[in-house]
């Protein structure tokens, strides 16, 4: 009976190995991208006592973003006066 078993197991260990080498051209590589993308990015904070000035302030500040080619992805607020605006653009 042990050397039935053994037999086996040999046998197995036999199949498995030669179930491995023909496996490999059937291994799907991982994936990568071609053009990976870089960004730059910009965050501006702007602190004013009034409001008003502020949303000037930020509006200004995005306007000449954007014509360089930033685009707003974020905008934070500690309160009314102080606001932080992150920009992106493409790395050349």
């Amino acid at each position: 009976m042990a050397t039935r078993t053994r037999f086996l197991l040999v046998l197995a260990f036999a199949a498995g190995c030669g179930a491995a080498a023909t496996a490999v051209p059937f291994v799907i590589p991982p994936a990568r991208a071609q053009n990976v993308q870089r960004w730059e990015t910009l965050c501006v904070t702007k602190n004013s006592m009034n409001a008003s000035r502020t949303s000037e302030a930020i509006t200004q500040i995005g306007n000449e973003a954007g014509a360089q080619g930033w685009e707003p992805v974020g905008v934070t607020s500690g309160n009314v006066t102080i606001m932080t605006i992150c920009f992106k653009r493409r790395r050349p």
